[in-house]
């Protein structure tokens, strides 16, 4: 999307509707997921804790950004 013909590929993205602890925590998941997607089966990969207030508006979050 950020690389296309959609007018959201031009100048600022707005997330007007998320708060930025919720925005936070899925930068964190992106990093987690950059960080542990290609590890090696030997490797133990840790749970990503979510904390149980937020997780209905991180899901729609992640819903909303196609995570």
């Amino acid at each position: 999307m950020l690389e296309s013909s959609f007018i959201e590929s031009q100048g600022i993205i707005r997330l007007e509707e998320f708060d930025t602890k919720i925005l936070d925590n899925v930068i964190e998941y992106l990093e987690y997921k950059f960080k542990y997607q290609e590890a090696d089966d030997d490797v133990e990969v840790p749970e990503f804790k979510v904390s149980p207030e937020i997780s209905l508006d991180l899901l729609l979050a992640a819903d909303y950004l196609g995570i």
